[in-house]
């Protein structure tokens, strides 16, 4: 394995021609543009599932490429099957044989096998090496996100692709770069993975700094419901949309939760909320609990603390829980609460409904939990912060160079497949 340097110093090619294309920019002279549709056939809709049934099998994946077998947190299926619109996100590739042909069909967002909701790219010569063409693709879709507003749902209809013009280089060409990729590409994924993995780690040495600081005292404390430590529980609220007047107002919703920093991120929402309760609005020190909605890795019951002067609601799938101060303080129960989610001890008061999780707050807060006095909350809220201080610097310089990794990788692409460097 080649050692990876992200410094190279590449060649170039020594003469190179507007392409007239946008997101190519300058090419080599001796490359040439062809548009895609003539290099593929596309096949959507029920002829994609058809084809995946009956040449690609069930849930394999033939090569190192990879495949999107449904839904994913990055990756979802978000195309529209009667007008054949599709995510723009990355491409996937697999190999299979057709009769005695060797093709390699790509995989525009879909679910592998029986899924309907996907598009097939078929080559339709086998000078063509779909492995060069994935690698395209990332700067032709990239080029297609860049043009739509940010409010939109990006989306690519087959028209869009029918007179999307690439590169065209001879087949030999095509091997070579891809080969080239396929190596480079491999060593990025790998370090990247294990950067990933050690991020994992680091966020769980996290948590159980914050579950060993908060049981600590056990022996000490005293125990109480968490019921008889709240003053009130109040339901958020959705409300209307903006007006641009004085009952607009930010809306905190669950989607701005930062779980890791028990926190919030920055608040874009905003609705409007005529004749509203004071009670309604957030206030420094409420606890904010996601009480509908979840998932199976995320079920419903995730606690954040609301510590800012901005004036602000939150949305109608959280309870605002306002404690007795003189009882407990609103940090130290939010570390305790994280403790309690992190055992999956909510999880006994979830109802779900049509796939949605409900949780019953009032319920779920007769569980008896250890209270320590405010003195030594305290000390466990400084020592907390203390080492979650250095926990996060930590975190941060990982995710910084896997940042860095990812935009490489992105970046070597184009500059390969467009002739920005030669190999």
């Amino acid at each position: 394995m080649q050692t990876l340097k992200l410094t190279k110093k590449y060649e170039t090619y020594p003469e190179c021609k507007d392409s007239g294309v946008d997101w190519l920019g300058k090419i080599p002279k001796d490359w040439g543009l062809e548009k895609l549709k003539n290099k593929f056939n596309f096949e959507k809709g029920k002829d994609a599932a058809k084809f995946t049934q009956d040449y690609i099998g069930h849930e394999k994946n033939i090569g190192n490429y990879p495949v999107y077998s449904g839904q994913t947190e990055n990756n979802g299926i978000m195309g529209n099957i009667n007008s054949y619109e599709y995510d723009l996100s990355a491409p996937a590739i697999f190999t299979t044989t057709v009769g005695a042909k060797a093709m390699t069909p790509l995989v525009l967002n879909g679910k592998f096998n029986l899924s309907q909701n996907c598009l097939l790219m078929v080559p339709k010569n086998r000078d063509t090496d779909s492995r060069f063409f994935y690698y395209q693709l990332f700067g032709l879709f990239k080029s297609m996100k860049d043009e739509i507003p940010s409010h939109m749902q990006p989306s690519l209809r087959v028209s869009d692709l029918n007179k999307s013009s690439v590169v065209y280089i001879s087949p030999e060409n095509q091997t070579k770069i891809s080969n080239y990729l396929d190596e480079k590409t491999k060593n990025i994924d790998q370090i990247i993975e294990k950067k990933q993995k050690l991020i994992e780690l680091l966020r769980e040495k996290r948590t159980t700094i914050i579950n060993n600081a908060v049981t600590k005292f056990n022996v000490e404390g005293r125990t109480g419901k968490i019921k008889h430590l709240v003053k009130s529980i109040e339901s958020g609220i959705w409300g209307d949309n903006p007006l641009e007047n004085y009952d607009d107002i930010k809306c905190l919703r669950v989607a701005d939760f930062d779980y890791e920093n028990l926190s919030f991120s920055q608040v874009e929402t905003i609705r409007n909320n005529p004749n509203l309760s004071k009670k309604k609005i957030l206030k420094k020190g409420d606890i904010l609990v996601e009480k509908s909605g979840g998932g199976e890795k995320t079920p419903v019951g995730r606690a954040i603390l609301f510590n800012s002067d901005e004036k602000m609601v939150c949305a109608n799938f959280i309870d605002i829980i306002r404690v007795n101060t003189d009882k407990i303080l609103p940090e130290f129960l939010v570390f305790y609460l994280s403790y309690i989610y992190s055992g999956r001890i909510n999880t006994k008061y979830i109802k779900q409904n049509t796939g949605i999780q409900n949780m019953d707050i009032k319920t779920y807060f007769s569980e008896m939990i250890t209270i320590p006095d405010l003195n030594t909350q305290k000390d466990i809220i400084i020592t907390i912060y203390k080492k979650m201080n250095i926990f996060d610097s930590a975190l941060k310089k990982v995710e910084k160079s896997l940042e860095t990794l990812q935009e490489f990788k992105s970046s070597l692409i184009s500059n390969v497949v467009t002739g920005k460097v030669k190999i």
